[in-house]
C-alpha cells in the first residue's frame, strides 16, 4: 500500500500493529512518500490511503475522515505560559509572541494547513510571528510541538490521541479550529479488490477510520462551561 509519509508516521503505523495480531498471515509493505503512485500502472501497490480535494476524487474511492486544524503546544509549554514563564495564549493574537512551526510545501492543499490561512481567518492576516520554524513533514511540525519548540498548526484527525493524553494542549479550545475542504480517502486498485486479503484490510482502516471520526467529532465538540472555565 501507499500513502503518505505524515499519515503512515501520525496514524498509519501506531494502528497496524493491531490488524497484523488478529490477521497473522498477511503481510503489509507501506510505502510512504507524498508522490501520488498509479495503482493501476504499479502492480505491487494494491491500496492507497491520501488527501484529495472531493473535486478530485475518483468514484471509487472510500471516505476516512474530514480534516480540522487546531493550533497545538506542549503540555510543557502549556504550563510554561500558565505559570506566567511563557508569553500568554489566551487569544489568537497572543500567537505574534511565540514561534510558529510552519509546514514547508508548495501543493495546493497546503494552504489550508498553513498559518497565514489561519492567521487570515482570524483576522489577522498581518501578524508576524516571534519566529518561523519551518519544517518539510506534519509529522516533523508535531514533533517539533512536543519538544515545546512553538506551536504547531495540527491536523485534529492525527493528533487527537496526543491531545486525549495530555501531550499536546490546544490553547484556543475548539474557538482555535477551523476546517480544510480536503479530505482523507482510500483508494483500492481494481485488481486487487478482489482478493481477499485486501478485502480485509481495507474493511479494517474503514473501521478505525469510523472510530476517528467519532473522536474527533467528540473532540470538537464544545466542552461545558464549566470545563472551559477550568483550562
Amino acid at each position: 500500500m501507499t500513502t503518505f509519509a505524515s499519515f503512515a508516521s501520525l496514524w498509519l503505523l501506531p494502528r497496524v500493529e493491531a490488524f497484523q495480531r488478529e490477521h497473522a498471515g498477511i503481510d503489509i509493505r507501506v510505502s510512504a512518500h507524498d508522490a501520488l503512485a498509479d495503482l493501476e500502472q504499479d502492480t505491487e501497490l494494491d491500496l492507497a490511503l491520501r488527501y484529495l480535494d472531493p473535486a478530485h476524487v475518483a468514484p471509487t474511492a472510500v471516505h476516512l475522515f474530514d480534516e480540522t486544524l487546531t493550533p497545538v503546544v506542549s503540555r510543557s509549554l502549556w504550563e510554561r505560559v500558565r505559570a506566567g514563564a511563557a508569553p500568554p495564549l489566551a487569544r489568537p493574537a497572543d500567537v505574534a509572541q511565540h514561534t510558529l512551526l510552519e509546514e514547508d510545501d508548495d501543493r495546493a492543499s497546503s494552504e489550508f494547513l498553513s498559518w497565514r490561512h489561519w492567521l487570515a481567518r482570524k483576522d489577522l492576516a498581518t501578524l508576524e510571528p516571534k519566529r518561523w520554524l519551518s519544517l518539510t513533514y506534519t509529522y516533523q511540525q508535531v514533533q517539533a510541538a512536543l519538544a515545546g519548540h512553538g506551536i504547531a498548526l495540527a491536523r485534529m484527525p492525527l493528533v487527537f490521541e496526543a491531545i486525549a493524553r495530555g501531550e499536546l494542549v490546544e490553547p484556543f479550545g475548539d474557538a482555535g479550529r477551523i476546517v480544510s475542504p480536503y479530505s482523507y480517502w482510500m483508494v483500492i486498485g481494481s485488481t486487487a479488490r478482489a482478493r481477499p486479503e485486501v478485502a480485509r484490510f481495507a474493511a479494517w482502516i474503514e473501521a478505525e477510520a469510523a472510530r476517528t471520526r467519532a473522536a474527533v467529532a467528540e473532540a470538537s465538540a464544545p466542552a461545558p462551561a464549566s470545563v472551559r472555565r477550568a483550562r
